[in-house]
């Protein structure tokens, strides 16, 4: 089947260990909800709602979407973006994120920034061993 469903598979296991974060994430957005594009090189672009509970859903294609965080690369650089290795400017100067919210909420991301390095570092982990 090539790569479309490897790609899928790999969106399911992330979706899926970001739905067990639940716990981490709902905090973390601190009361936000927010739409999240993340089109890592040679995957399927995830469109995912992260709801102010921490719940973590995907938006249908056939549905309106305009995330508010796009995260655009490879796993590298967005994993350096999430862990803060990058900053804002530089990511959003190479592509990697387009954030179109209030600059003082950027800000308030950042809790969630960690949450989900440490959810995705962890699948990763899984993913090898």
């Amino acid at each position: 089947m090539g790569q479309g469903s490897g790609t899928q598979e790999a969106g399911r296991r992330c979706v899926e260990a970001l739905r067990a974060g639940q716990a981490a994430i709902g905090p973390a957005l601190d009361g936000r909800s927010l739409l999240v594009l993340v089109a890592e090189e040679g995957e399927v672009p995830l469109r995912m709602v992260l709801t102010r509970s921490g719940v973590v859903g995907l938006v249908p294609d056939d549905q309106a979407f305009e995330p508010q965080v796009e995260l655009r690369g490879s796993a590298a650089a967005v994993g350096a973006f999430l862990r803060q290795r990058t900053s804002l400017a530089d990511a959003v100067l190479a592509g990697v994120a387009v954030i179109r919210m209030p600059e003082d909420e950027v800000a308030g991301l950042r809790p969630l920034r960690d949450v989900v390095a440490d959810i995705l570092e962890e699948l990763d982990r899984q993913s090898e061993g």
